[in-house]
């Protein structure tokens, strides 16, 4: 395109879309101020593997506020997984509130990226769906300009953080947890974010109950109600029980079923807008008789055994 100018031999099209690359390429990189924004409005979520503690590299999950530049919550797992930024919104959300969009790359645990998934039902990720439940805008983009405060941010643990942890002999992910959500994410946001103006915060209160929320940021999978009127889940079988009467509801044969795997790891079933908590069924071990590769075989205790063949 561009020898096409010199020739100028460019044309309109050409030109216009010329101007809207250069359009785009400035507002990529312009310095704009975080005054426009207000608390809650923007929140950066990303994670940076590094050797934070010990010998083992590790995952370090943060939520950035971006017109505050605080930390809101930060979380320590061996891999980058939906279950960390799980927990990562759970406490932004117990100590500040439910923020009005959120930005992060478009890995599976945010974004669809296999094409026969999108076109399928199955658009949508667990956390989208928490989002979706929460009235959070969830935004996806896999360039690191698109959330540049949670990225200054990485940089920034990355040269104090593994130094303090080490200075405080941290070596567990348990340890580095509690220092960083106790000690050193307050000591940051101290040091170096603003406080946060009352005029201008969108961080919505947080209405939800305890149960409510471990409800809400859960991870769910649909299943179908069998014959016996129970459901499978991760080889179980479980019957649905009434929470107020405590007694087994029946449901028909081929009926779908959502497994709820609450946050605080308690099963229930949805139907029909309606939550269920969950009873295992007891398996019996019908191990009474043992079969060997050539057919039945008699039991160590058998009469017969007793019996030797001169």
């Amino acid at each position: 395109m561009k020898k096409a100018i010199r020739d100028k031999t460019i044309t309109d099209k050409q030109q216009k879309l010329y101007i809207q690359r250069k359009e785009e390429e400035f507002e990529r990189h312009i310095r704009k101020s975080t005054l426009h924004y207000s608390f809650g409005q923007e929140v950066q979520l990303d994670a940076a593997f590094w050797i934070w503690f010990g010998e083992e590299e590790s995952a370090l999950h943060l939520a950035v506020d971006k017109a505050t530049k605080k930390v809101l919550y930060g979380w320590f797992e061996w891999e980058e997984t939906t279950q960390a930024y799980m927990i990562v919104l759970m406490g932004m959300i117990i100590n500040y509130g439910i923020p009005n969009k959120i930005k992060t790359d478009k890995r599976n645990s945010f974004s669809v990226n296999n094409a026969r998934s999108s076109k399928s039902k199955l658009n949508i990720t667990q956390f989208g769906r928490i989002c979706e439940d929460l009235e959070i805008l969830l935004s996806c983009n896999s360039d690191p300009l698109f959330k540049p405060n949670v990225e200054r941010e990485n940089g920034t643990f990355k040269r104090r953080l593994k130094a303090e942890l080490r200075h405080e002999k941290i070596t567990t992910i348990e340890e580095a947890n509690e220092y960083l959500n106790q000690v050193f994410i307050p000591k940051i946001n101290n040091r170096f974010s603003y406080d946060i103006n009352p005029k201008k915060n969108m961080m919505r209160d947080n209405n939800y109950s305890k149960e409510e929320l471990n409800i809400i940021i859960s991870t769910r999978t649909e299943r179908t109600i069998d014959n016996a009127s129970s459901v499978k889940y991760l080889n179980n079988y479980y019957l649905l029980i009434n929470e107020t009467t405590d007694e087994v509801v029946s449901f028909k044969s081929g009926t779908k079923c959502n497994i709820v795997n609450s946050f605080n790891n308690k099963l229930y079933g949805f139907i029909e807008d309606h939550i269920y908590s969950l009873r295992l069924v007891e398996q019996q071990n019908n191990n009474k008789y043992n079969a060997s590769k050539n057919g039945y075989k008699p039991r160590d205790d058998n009469p017969w055994r007793k019996f030797k063949i001169k």
